[in-house]
């Protein structure tokens, strides 16, 4: 019999040894046919910059990775860096070199299926749309809530970056724009319960100066501040906060950081991260089982 996850304390913090962390207890490790039942019970929208553009690429790497076996007990996976790092940098810069079939209307720079996974014998759609600056994703979901009320089931924000190293690009707005931000997906979405929205509280760039930093921190904080005073943060409502920021501290800036390929940039460690950190709040929030019985 399937069963369903424990509450996730979100006072606890996931561990480091090294550049490897480790959960909680009570917090699973997913595997990646989990990650991937979780992920395709629904078509996914990835909102963001290149952060979010990298894991989804990851994400979709993983879970339609052909290699992995299993027999009836067990699952076996042997990922490389590499096939995780596949892609990862597709379509960047404007320099396309995946079409999108459906871009159109929804602005949509990758689109992809999940392999045969179907929710009511129509494909699982998997996409991702470039919003690179807080101003972006107010517009985006201003302009077009309705359709990704009656498309999506689970959205993913991960943006941040260029309000902090590009911020004059991105408007000059004062840090606390992430509020009106929030408040739009809130507004938007808060009454169509079947729309899941992680958001994601960005990291700083490996390269950023004092100011910088400082402004990074005050955002991250002001997300925090708004999910407490929100009835998000008792999972009450169908909005989520994953704070990466929180569980990279001490591998954020300097030598200890978890390096991408270029300062604003993750690693794959990272990434991995932050994806069973939405993996553990999707199946916690809506209640979802997982196929197999487990012990953890």
């Amino acid at each position: 019999m399937p069963m369903y996850l424990p509450t996730f304390d979100s006072s606890l913090s996931y561990s480091w040894v090294g550049n490897q962390w480790q959960p909680p207890s009570g917090v699973p490790l997913y595997t990646i046919q989990e990650m991937r039942h979780i992920f395709t019970q629904g078509n996914v929208l990835w909102i963001g910059d290149s952060t979010a553009r990298q894991d989804y690429v990851t994400l979709y790497n993983m879970i339609t990775s052909s290699s992995s076996t299993h027999d009836d007990d067990h699952y076996y996976s042997n990922l490389t860096v590499a096939q995780l790092n596949e892609g990862i940098n597709v379509n960047k810069g404007g320099k396309i070199t995946e079409i999108c079939d459906r871009r159109y209307p929804l602005d949509l720079l990758l689109c992809r299926d999940i392999g045969n996974a179907t929710v009511n014998n129509k494909i699982v759609h998997y996409d991702y749309t470039e919003q690179i600056c807080f101003r972006d994703v107010f517009n985006y979901i201003n302009t077009n809530w309705r359709q990704l009320v009656a498309k999506y089931s689970t959205i993913l924000v991960s943006v941040g970056i260029w309000d902090v190293i590009r911020f004059q690009y991105c408007g000059g707005q004062n840090v606390t724009f992430v509020r009106d931000v929030l408040n739009v997906i809130d507004e938007k979405f808060s009454a169509n319960g079947h729309v899941q929205v992680l958001w994601k509280v960005h990291c700083g760039a490996g390269n950023e100066n004092a100011s910088e930093m400082d402004r990074t921190a005050q955002i991250q904080q002001l997300t925090r501040d708004w999910f407490a005073t929100h009835p998000q943060n008792n999972h009450t409502n169908n909005m989520a906060m994953i704070d990466l920021a929180k569980e990279m501290e001490g591998r954020t800036y300097g030598e200890a950081r978890i390096a991408g390929d270029i300062p604003p940039h993750l690693g794959p460690t990272a990434r991995m991260l932050f994806l069973q950190m939405a993996t553990h709040e999707m199946a916690q929030q809506k209640g979802r089982s997982l196929t197999k019985n487990r012990t953890i």
